[in-house]
């Protein structure tokens, strides 16, 4: 049985280019895939939702509000990232299968909104964050600590 998002801690991975010494940037399409597929093998369950989303290149769209649209499973989510060549700003979340009516973050999600407070149905939240930095939030410890065994970066939040 999985952690409830409401009642678990978030736990936050934050990585900047260090964490991808084969770029010579953050937030490509391809770095996002390889997050994806990390969190994929420990939940190929989830389900995919996007907002505030500015791509270059890619299946996404310009989303102009705050409100998560459903991609679906993780490899529909690997396979468009992949035709991202850059993120400037995204807010990705996976969503447990069996929540039908998915509650998200009060107000919406934000690339730029960083709080670690409220995760809404959710056990995971990938951010991009123009070339600054990717965050990746969950309520999981198991999503989050694997990542930065691979890929490094700073983890935040209660274990």
């Amino acid at each position: 049985m999985h952690a409830s998002p409401a009642s678990s801690p978030a736990r936050r991975l934050t990585l900047t280019r260090q964490s991808f010494p084969d770029a010579t940037q953050l937030g490509l399409g391809e770095q996002l895939a390889r997050l994806v597929a990390a969190v994929h093998a420990v939940r190929p369950d989830l389900v995919w939702h996007y907002a505030d989303v500015d791509a270059q290149g890619g299946p996404f769209p310009k989303v102009p509000s705050n409100t998560p649209e459903t991609l679906g499973e993780g490899t529909l989510l690997m396979l468009s990232a992949l035709k991202v060549q850059r993120f400037r700003s995204a807010v990705f979340v996976g969503v447990p299968p069996e929540v039908e009516a998915p509650r998200f973050r009060p107000g919406g999600l934000f690339a730029d909104d960083l709080d670690l407070s409220e995760l809404g149905d959710a056990v995971v939240e990938i951010r991009v964050l123009d070339t600054a930095l990717i965050t990746v939030t969950s309520s999981e410890g198991q999503l989050v600590e694997p990542l930065q065994e691979v890929f490094g970066g700073t983890l935040s939040g209660t274990p």
